[in-house]
């Protein structure tokens, strides 16, 4: 249906500089700006209608520079054009904002990588400003962006759930039970992991651990003597100090190569072997360690050189 053509004005007023318009439409907005449509009183009928910028109007619209011109325009039922055209009449310069390029530079990382949503919830940047962000850097500082894309919803969800659990990641015993707990794979447990430490200034799983081998081995050294010379057996000494046999020969081994002692290897005794072939091929293993004196494990050994004593003969 065709608009109804307005042969006489409402009324007349004036413009923000004192020019009188004749008013063929009005409209009252909720913020209590009235929105006028009409031409200039010298101009003849027939010619396009346009909004008039009042001076109620300018105030509102100087009032509101800062705000986005989307928003202005919704607010005040305009178009973008027309609003636009308001705000150069007035003088109004979009104000721009200058960049932190050092903190931009210190997060580069996050730029490139984290989501939009993320980056949003932590420093209150929009997308826009995002990627403007990763251009700058990729032109200005020559710095090229990684591979990957951003994160999908999903791994946003799951970022929030780490943010949610950081002294646990970062406190954590091993990143295998860090990616058991969370149900994620190793990899990201342990990027994960990471970037809180990093974040925290907190050392590692892996700095941690290290550590502790340090100390471990220096206690070692501090002991030498009830390792080397405490005329203990294996089994007894292992036992006293909560080890396993493999765990305390290995300490040994350790100490001995610091502080160079070098162990002379045992030759095997062939002629005992050759000697008493009869018994180790004829009794029991049990009336061997009777009539000789000698553990299980020492029997068990004896046969075996005897074994390689026949398969070199032959």
């Amino acid at each position: 249906m065709a608009k109804k053509y307005n042969l006489y004005p409402i009324k007349i007023i004036k413009d923000w500089q004192g020019e009188d318009w004749n008013v063929y439409e009005e409209k009252h907005l909720i913020n209590g700006v009235m929105i006028y449509k009409g031409r200039m009183s010298e101009q003849v009928y027939g010619s396009n209608q346009g909004n008039i910028l009042t001076s109620e109007l300018a105030d509102y619209i100087k009032q509101n520079s800062s705000m986005k011109l989307d928003d202005l325009a919704g607010q005040l039922g305009v178009s973008k054009h027309v609003l636009t055209r308001f705000r150069r009449e007035l003088n109004i310069q979009r104000k721009k904002q200058k960049a932190d390029y050092e903190w931009v530079y210190a997060h580069q990382d996050e730029l490139f990588t984290e989501s939009f949503e993320t980056l949003f919830e932590k420093y209150g940047l929009t997308k826009k400003q995002v990627k403007w962000y990763a251009r700058y850097l990729q032109r200005c500082k020559g710095i090229a962006g990684p591979l990957k894309r951003r994160s999908l919803h999903k791994v946003v969800e799951r970022e929030k759930m780490f943010l949610q659990h950081k002294d646990e990641i970062v406190h954590c015993n091993t990143i295998v039970e860090l990616a058991e707990q969370f149900n994620v794979h190793i990899s990201i447990a342990r990027d994960i992991h990471l970037r809180m430490c990093e974040e925290n200034q907190s050392p590692t799983t892996g700095i941690q651990r290290a550590q502790r081998r340090k100390e471990r081995k220096q206690w070692f050294l501090d002991n030498k003597d009830l390792l080397l010379n405490s005329g203990q057996t294996d089994k007894s000494l292992a036992l006293q100090l909560n080890m396993t046999e493999s765990q305390l020969q290995k300490a040994k081994a350790y100490v001995r190569k610091e502080l160079g002692i070098v162990v002379e290897t045992k030759v095997p005794d062939y002629d005992w072997v050759r000697q008493h072939q009869f018994e180790l091929e004829n009794l029991e293993r049990k009336q061997i360690q009777e009539l000789f004196q000698i553990t299980k494990g020492q029997v068990d050994y004896r046969r075996n050189l005897l074994k390689k004593l026949k398969q070199n003969e032959t």
